[in-house]
């Protein structure tokens, strides 16, 4: 082999090796962006965390408003009972106290039906957090694949500057 024909097997390693060098740097440019992407989901998961947690208080006050309203069903029960020594007024008293009932009753059963749907939001968010997570878990086994595979491109590249170095030192000598 002359020397022309290696000085040119030489730019043509030293030609892929720079095209190796631009793969790595658009390598490294998208997992930057998939880092960056992945914050955005961590942070979108965290508010869908707050909102949860808020459902959750508004479940809770939910539920004490109907623990009162059940406990003024009560109240209202035992003043008819009292009012029963009056039967026209107790009359009117029971016919106003049944009204009062069927509206908590009517709103309770409301209560309970967006507690319900509020429960189902909340299991729906939660299958949405897992896949989520899976999906990051995937894309950093991919990410540490490439960073596997650039590794190893670089290390062909330092054998591939050893070999170019020794038929420098070759051709020195020669």
């Amino acid at each position: 082999m002359d020397m022309t024909e290696t000085q040119r097997d030489m730019t043509e390693t030293q030609r892929d090796m720079t095209e190796t060098q631009r793969d790595i740097t658009e390598t490294q440019r998208n997992m930057t962006q998939t880092q960056r992407d992945m914050t955005e989901t961590q942070r979108d998961m965290t508010e869908t965390q707050r909102d949860m947690t808020e459902a959750q208080r508004h479940m809770t006050e939910t539920q004490r408003d109907m623990t009162e309203a059940q406990r003024d069903m009560t109240e209202a029960q035992r003043d008819m009972t009292e009012t029963q020594r009056d039967m026209t007024e107790a009359q009117k008293d029971m016919i106003e106290t049944q009204r009062h009932m069927t509206e908590t009753q009517r709103d309770m059963t409301e209560t309970q039906r967006d507690m319900t749907e509020a429960q189902r939001d909340m299991t729906e968010a939660q299958r949405d957090m897992t896949e989520t997570q899976r999906d990051m878990t995937e894309t950093q086994r991919d990410m540490t694949e490439t960073q596997r595979d650039m590794t190893e491109t670089q290390r062909d590249r330092t054998e591939a500057q050893k070999h170019m170095t020794e038929t420098q030192r070759d051709m020195t000598e020669t």
